[in-house]
């Protein structure tokens, strides 16, 4: 089945000499990820790679893939971990963890690091939004309303 920006990674299997994706594997798994108040925001569910910011990203098979955590916990952990480290990552990276379960039928996963995050490859056509509900507020009301400014 193709993925999601299916063109972009030939682009890199061509030019990287690599084949992205082959050492990840089609599983059903609970799934946790940074996102925004509104599950259909239009930034939930982007790889790294659509940031015009991030070159680095666009020139990885990894860039073009979505990163989740397998619990809660190592979800929040992580995203403490960032915004300590760059307080308005907060405005780029999501306000909220959403939970859902990701199927063989919307694409493969990573081995998890040691900090329980994987990244995955959408197919094409898969909407995660549609599977995926807000599950817990992470930013202050604070940083909320610096996000309504």
């Amino acid at each position: 089945m193709p993925y999601k920006y299916e063109e972009k990674i030939l682009k890199l299997n061509e030019n990287l000499g690599c084949n992205c994706y082959d050492d990840y594997v089609e599983k059903e798994c609970e799934a946790y990820r940074f996102t925004f108040a509104e599950i259909t925001d239009k930034r939930n569910f982007l790889p790294t790679a659509s940031d015009p910011t991030n070159n680095k990203a666009r020139q990885k098979c990894s860039g073009y893939a979505i990163s989740f955590h397998e619990t809660e916990t190592s979800s929040k952990n992580t995203w403490d971990y960032l915004i300590d480290d760059r307080p308005n990552l907060f405005k780029k990276i999501g306000t909220h963890i959403s939970k859902g379960t990701l199927t063989k039928a919307y694409g493969k996963c990573s081995d998890s690091d040691e900090h329980l995050h994987f990244n995955f490859a959408e197919y094409e056509d898969i909407k995660l939004e549609a599977y995926f509900q807000i599950h817990q507020q992470l930013a202050s009301d604070e940083m909320l309303k610096k996000l309504n400014v």
